[in-house]
């Protein structure tokens, strides 16, 4: 499986830092860089439901199984995705499956 990973992406997790002025300010971490993986696009964006969940995704990214949640972000090409499904799809810990969608 790991010679179908020719793509990379960084894993970015959004944290909250104060700001000089007693507030909040949001900032973000990189988790993962350059990981590799395996991006399935869609055909424009798709909608997806699971357990009567609605989203929408433009791809599927394959990657090895990470510590991930769904408040992450991906960043790919200079574009920032969301993620809206995790799942890890085969019991052996091989690999895991994230629904990404792109943030505009």
């Amino acid at each position: 499986m790991r010679h179908l990973f020719n793509s990379k992406v960084d894993v970015i997790r959004p944290i909250r830092v104060p700001d000089g002025l007693g507030g909040w300010q949001e900032s973000e971490q990189i988790r993962y860089k350059n990981l590799p993986c395996r991006i399935n696009w869609t055909k424009g964006t798709e909608k997806a439901i699971l357990s009567k969940t609605t989203y929408f995704r433009d791809a599927k990214l394959y990657c090895r199984p990470i510590e991930v949640e769904n408040k992450d972000r991906i960043k790919f090409n200079d574009k920032i995705y969301k993620i809206v499904s995790i799942e890890n799809v085969d019991i052996m810990n091989r690999y895991m499956i994230l629904d990404i969608g792109l943030i505009e």
